[in-house]
C-alpha cells in the first residue's frame, strides 16, 4: 500500500468515525439512559443520578393519581412510557420525529401510540420544579386517557392542575396547595367578571378548549386552566370535602361509559348551575394562599426541636411552652428540605405559626398542634406519659392537614415520618 494510500484509508476512517460520533450526539434515543421504574419505562438524557431522581418523582406522583382513582378500572390495557429530555431542541426534534406531533408552546405532553403511553418533557431555561410540575400535570392526562373514554375537559385540565401544585415530601405527593399568584389572578377575574360562566364551562368540549389556547393571545385559554383548577379544588376540597364523593363517583360513572350528563346527574342530581357556581365563588372568594414547602419546613423545625427536648427529658403540651422551652435552650436548626439550605432563628415568631396569605382577615388561620401519637391534640392539663415524643400537626389547612410523628428505631431512638392527619 502506497504512502498516499494510507494516508487516504487514514482519512477515510476519520470521516467514519466522526460520522458516528455525530449520529450518537444527534440522536436522542441512542444516547438516552433507558430502565424500568416502579410505572414507567424511561427514557433520560440526565446523568444517572438526576434520572432515577425524576422517575422517582413521577413513580409517586403516579401513586398520588391512584390514591385520587385507585378504584377505577383501565379501559385499556397500556404501558407507560416517560422521556426526559435536558433541552427542548431535542425534546421538539424526538416528539416532531417520532410521534409526529407539534411541539410549540409545550414543556410537556402525553402522547399515545397503540398500546403505549407517553409522558415527555424537558428542562431548558424553567428549571428542574417548572420541569416536575408540567409532569405532574400531564402525567394526569396520561391517566385518565387510559382511565376515561370522555371526561369534560374542565374536569380533565382543573384535576391536572391539582396535581401540577403539588408539593414532594417523604415519598408522597401533597396536593390542595393555593398559590398566592394563582388567588391574586383569579380573584381579579371574578371581580372583573371574565369567567367562564357554568353553564358554559361545563360544556365546552375538548376541540373548544384546544381553540381557546390558540386564539388571539391565548388569554382566555389561562382563564380556562386557572378557573378549572379552581372548580376542581372546590369539588376535591370545600366544605370539609363535602363534594368529594359526588365528585369522585361523578368520575366512576364516566369510567363506566356514561355519557357526561347522566354521570353528573347520577352523581350531584340535577344540575342547577346558578346554584352550584353561586357556592364556587363564594369558597373561591374566601380561600388564602398556602405555602406548603414553608410549612413542612416549619414542621421540620418544631419536630428537631421536640426530639432536642426529648434528649433533656422536657415534653411541652402546647405549641407556647414548645416555643418557651426551645428559646431557654437557644435552640438553632438548619434545614435542608426542597433542596435549600435555611437557618432558622427560634426568635422568630413565625416559625411557630403557618404561613398564610389573604387578601382580608382570616377568623380562624390554620395552627400547628402538638398532638399524641393517634394525631390527637394534646390536653395541656395531662401530663404526657408516652414514651416517643409528641407529634406535630397541622389544623386548619384548607385541603388537607398534616401529621408528623415518630417512629421508634433501635437503640430508642426516632425517625420522624410525614402524612396526611
Amino acid at each position: 500500500m502506497t504512502k498516499s494510500t494510507i494516508c487516504f484509508a487514514i482519512t477515510m476512517l476519520g470521516l467514519l468515525m466522526q460520522d458516528e460520533q455525530a449520529k450518537a450526539q444527534g440522536d436522542w434515543t441512542q444516547r438516552a439512559l433507558k430502565f424500568r421504574s416502579k410505572y414507567y419505562e424511561v427514557q433520560s438524557d440526565f446523568d444517572q443520578e438526576e434520572s432515577q431522581d425524576l422517575a422517582s418523582h413521577m413513580d409517586l406522583t403516579a401513586d398520588a393519581y391512584i390514591r385520587l382513582l385507585g378504584g377505577l378500572r383501565p379501559q385499556r390495557s397500556v404501558s407507560l412510557g416517560l422521556l426526559l429530555f435536558q433541552e427542548q431542541d431535542d425534546y421538539q426534534d424526538v416528539l416532531t420525529r417520532h410521534f409526529s406531533v407539534p411541539t410549540q408552546n409545550s414543556q410537556g405532553m402525553m402522547m399515545a401510540r397503540g398500546n403505549q403511553m407517553y409522558l415527555a418533557g424537558f428542562q431548558g431555561r424553567y428549571g428542574n420544579q417548572r420541569m416536575r410540575e408540567v409532569l405532574q400535570h400531564e402525567g394526569f392526562h396520561q391517566f385518565s386517557t387510559i382511565l376515561f373514554p370522555n371526561i369534560p375537559s374542565w374536569a380533565d385540565e382543573g384535576t391536572a392542575e391539582v396535581f401540577a401544585r403539588g408539593v414532594p415530601f417523604d415519598g408522597k405527593l401533597v396536593v390542595g396547595q393555593v398559590d398566592a399568584e394563582d388567588l391574586r389572578r383569579i380573584h381579579a377575574i371574578l371581580d372583573a367578571d371574565d369567567f367562564r360562566h357554568f353553564g358554559d364551562m361545563f360544556t365546552i368540549d375538548a376541540d373548544g378548549w384546544r381553540q381557546s389556547l390558540q386564539t388571539g393571545s391565548g388569554q382566555q385559554g389561562s382563564v380556562n386552566y386557572l378557573q378549572a383548577w379552581t372548580m376542581s379544588h372546590f369539588f376535591l376540597f370545600a366544605e370539609d370535602k363535602k363534594y368529594q364523593k359526588p365528585f369522585i363517583k361523578f368520575l366512576t360513572l364516566l369510567n363506566r361509559n356514561a355519557e357526561y350528563p347522566v354521570a353528573w346527574v347520577g352523581a350531584f342530581g340535577e344540575p342547577n348551575f346558578d346554584i352550584m357556581e353561586a357556592r364556587w365563588q363564594e369558597y373561591v372568594k374566601n380561600l388564602w394562599a398556602e405555602d406548603y414547602r414553608e410549612t413542612i419546613r416549619r414542621m421540620d423545625f418544631l419536630s428537631a426541636g421536640i426530639l432536642f427536648l426529648n434528649g433533656q427529658d422536657v415534653v411541652p403540651l402546647t405549641i407556647e411552652q414548645l416555643k418557651s422551652e426551645l428559646r431557654s435552650h437557644r435552640f438553632k436548626h438548619t434545614s435542608e428540605l426542597f433542596g435549600k439550605e435555611v437557618t432558622f432563628d427560634v426568635n422568630d415568631d413565625e416559625l411557630f405559626t403557618i404561613p398564610i396569605e389573604s387578601e382580608k382577615e382570616v377568623t380562624n388561620p390554620p395552627v400547628f398542634e402538638l398532638v399524641d401519637t393517634r394525631g390527637k391534640t394534646l390536653d395541656a392539663t395531662r401530663p404526657y406519659k408516652v414514651r416517643t415524643p409528641p407529634g406535630i400537626a397541622t389544623s386548619g389547612l384548607q385541603a388537607e392537614n398534616f401529621l408528623l410523628k415518630w417512629n421508634v428505631k433501635k437503640g430508642n431512638t426516632f425517625e420522624p415520618t410525614f402524612g396526611p392527619r
